[in-house]
């Protein structure tokens, strides 16, 4: 049975590795910087999302404190622009899914301090055996 830490980690890594895998349909689908109608800095941001998204949720594993520094990083940063995008610019509405992310941007501030103190995944398999 997995333990908290382990559930902790899993939710980051499933929401971080969803989050890639829809920036990767975006780029698969539409080609390199596929977001068009947004300004050309919130574009390549939301590309390179592909990328952050994939390291913060291999990081949560083997380097814990790196991944949730990342995460959160991330998670911020993607929530405030898409309020921009939203609030403060003739984009539209992302309904859903800024809500989603959001409440995992939540989620990543009520956990943060946890994963961030979390030992890398190699180092508690070495201190049991």
């Amino acid at each position: 049975m997995p333990n908290r830490i382990d559930i902790v980690r899993l939710v980051w890594t499933l929401s971080f590795g969803i989050g890639a895998l829809n920036h990767a349909r975006d780029i698969w689908d539409f080609g390199w910087l596929p977001y068009t109608s947004a300004p050309m800095l919130v574009n390549l941001y939301w590309t390179l999302l592909l990328p952050l998204d994939s390291l913060a949720a291999l990081l949560i594993w083997s380097k814990p404190r790196a991944g949730a520094y990342l995460g959160l990083a991330i998670m911020i940063s993607d929530v405030v622009i898409n309020c921009w995008m939203v609030f403060g610019s003739d984009y539209g509405p992302m309904g859903y899914a800024l809500i989603m992310q959001t409440a995992f941007l939540l989620f990543v501030l009520a956990t943060f301090a946890y994963v961030a103190k979390i030992p890398a995944i190699s180092r508690v398999k070495q201190d049991k055996a």
